[in-house]
């Protein structure tokens, strides 16, 4: 199992309240039957009653706490993706606005040095957005008809 995956698991439970709740409801259960699992088979091994009780809450606290990691793990991934998003937004921002700030400069003049800047500004636009949100799959119906809205079809 992928940590990537825990963390994607990890943040739809946590999207509701009722998943979250269900979440704790069956982990609290599992970790009962876990618990009752290893006392029985203590009990038929025969293990003496002064070493048992201690093996049982050895195992029982190793399972717990190899969960607990994963699950750490799990939300470390997912932190470490959500601030990847963040930075690459934070670039998308930096490099629209710059660019922008260029065409707006370059509408109050007409001369060809002024131009070329826009026509720069916009193409460093488009290929900062197609760096940063490469399209994925077959392009879908609003594209083919023509239709260059980035918001698909109005």
């Amino acid at each position: 199992m992928s940590f990537g995956r825990v963390s994607i698991l990890l943040g739809q439970l946590s999207d509701s309240s009722l998943r979250l709740r269900s979440s704790v409801a069956i982990g609290t259960v599992l970790f009962g039957l876990f618990g009752y699992a290893v006392d029985s088979a203590m009990t038929q091994f025969k293990v003496p009653d002064d070493i048992h009780a201690g093996m049982v809450g050895a195992v029982v606290g190793l399972g717990a706490g190899l969960s607990f990691w994963v699950l750490l793990v799990g939300l470390r991934e997912r932190r470490i993706l959500l601030t990847d998003e963040i930075h690459r937004l934070a670039e998308l921002n930096h490099t629209v606005r710059n660019s922008l700030d260029q065409i707006v400069l370059a509408h109050y003049s007409a001369d060809e040095q002024h131009k070329r800047i826009v026509l720069e500004s916009t193409a460093r636009i488009d290929e900062k957005l197609k760096e940063l949100f490469p399209v994925v799959g077959t392009p879908g119906k609003w594209q083919k008809k023509g239709r260059t809205s980035m918001r698909g079809p109005t």
